[in-house]
This record gives structure tokens, C-alpha cells and sequence, in this order.
């Protein structure tokens, strides 16, 4: 879907945004771009996708089995844990206001920290943006984003990070600090912790590595400025 998103293939963009729809839960990033990058042919197949995979869901499980679905989803979002959603395994902005506050905040407290960065990945994705450099830090915000506000990310699904990881060391060239680029593949390995460990990582830890991953980005993108500051000048 991103390299389709970045060349302007909206056939296929579209295509494969409306797949994620088997895992619905990373759906509004992907849809977000779509709508303000402004590739409406994409939105459009995103849609399409989304409603056929939608009617095929009816005809295997029939209208029952989908009430029965959106019953599951309305108890994952009124009990602290149960029935394959556990938070506190988690690791993305639910988790951590569930491991922080009680439950009968947590939901005001999530929704509090996922409206602003939701509207921050909006206007990233409606800016103008020119040169690869500025595409890549585009779409390492967008999959940083699609990890934090999806309310469903368990420690496999960490392994989104190997994208923006590659996207990282792909920009960084040999300006930055040595410790960059192995520190990038220990974070793109996070997913292995709470296997080696045999027990949950909790919440904050993640949240720490990713203030670490974004510490890598900002020195990336300093580099890149620096090393634009010495061509300018030449």
C-alpha cells in the first residue's frame, strides 16, 4: 500500500488500503492518507474493497454472526480485558492509559491522546510534500501513528516498525551517529522481547523504545539538514 501510495498507483493503493480491512483495526491511517493525499480514484477502490469484503463477511457468517460480532466489539469496549483483548499485553496508547489510570478514565483518556495525533497525521498527509526525503518522514509518521491510535496491537504486530525502520536507515546515510542504525534494528527486534523474556512486557516500556525510535528519526532528519546546509553552501 505505501509504495503503491508513493508512486501514485491508485489502482493498486487502493486496492491494498481496502485489504486491511482483514485487520480492521489499521484501517484509518491507511484511509486518512487516501482522503488527503487527495487520490480519490484509490478512495474510491478503498471503499469498494472494504463494502465486498463486508458483503462476503454477511454470506460466510450470516447477519447473526455479524450482530454477534459487534456485540464482542461493544463488550472489548466497555471491559478492562477478556475474550482475546487484553490491554495490559498491549502495546500502543490504550495500553498505557489502561496501565496508568483506572478503566472508568482510560477510555476519555485514549480518545483525549488519539483525536490530536489522528489530526496532526491529517495535516501531514494534506501538505505539500516534495523530494523523497520528505515522503519517507511522511510515511514514517503514518505507520508510527497507525501503531499508537489502533486499539488492538500486540507485541507480533510490532513488527510494523521494521518499515519505517528501513524507511530510517534508507534517509540516514553515514552522517549520523554509529549508534543509529543498530539501535533501529534492536527496535525493529522488539517484537522477540516478551517471547525471550516469557512474560508481558509491560506498556511503558514500548512507549520508552519508541521515544528512542523517534530520537533516531530526529537525528536522521538533522542530519539530512545539516548535510543540505553543507551542499548549499558549496
Amino acid at each position: 500500500f505505501m509504495f503503491a501510495a508513493m508512486s501514485g498507483k491508485q489502482f493498486h493503493a487502493g486496492f491494498w488500503a481496502g485489504l486491511n480491512f482483514l485487520k480492521p483495526q489499521l484501517l484509518p491511517v491507511p484511509f486518512i492518507a487516501l482522503t488527503f493525499q487527495r487520490l480519490w480514484q484509490a478512495l474510491a477502490i478503498a471503499a469498494g474493497v472494504v463494502a465486498g469484503l463486508c458483503l462476503l463477511s454477511v454470506v460466510l457468517v450470516g447477519t447473526e454472526g455479524i450482530s454477534q460480532y459487534l456485540q464482542l466489539l461493544r463488550f472489548y469496549s466497555t471491559t478492562e480485558s477478556g475474550f482475546g483483548s487484553y490491554p495490559e499485553k498491549m502495546h500502543n496508547l490504550r495500553a498505557l492509559v489502561q496501565y496508568f489510570a483506572p478503566f472508568s478514565l482510560a477510555p476519555y483518556l485514549w480518545v483525549a491522546m488519539v483525536v490530536p495525533i489522528a489530526l496532526l497525521t491529517m495535516w501531514l498527509n494534506a501538505s505539500k510534500v516534495d523530494g523523497d526525503d520528505k515522503t519517507a518522514f511522511l510515511w514514517i509518521g503514518n505507520f508510527l501513528t497507525m501503531m499508537l491510535i489502533t486499539p488492538h496491537l500486540y507485541a507480533h504486530d510490532l513488527s510494523f516498525l521494521l518499515v519505517p525502520s528501513a524507511l530510517t536507515l534508507t534517509l540516514s546515510g553515514a552522517a549520523v551517529p554509529l549508534f543509529v542504525p543498530p539501535l533501529l534494528i534492536c527496535l525493529s527486534a522488539l517484537p522477540i522481547l516478551p517471547l525471550v523474556v516469557g512474560n508481558p512486557v509491560p506498556p511503558p516500556l514500548p512507549i520508552i523504545f519508541l521515544l528512542a525510535y523517534l530520537g533516531c528519526v530526529w537525528m536522521v532528519r538533522k542530519s539530512i539538514t545539516k548535510r543540505s546546509s553543507l551542499v548549499a553552501e558549496f
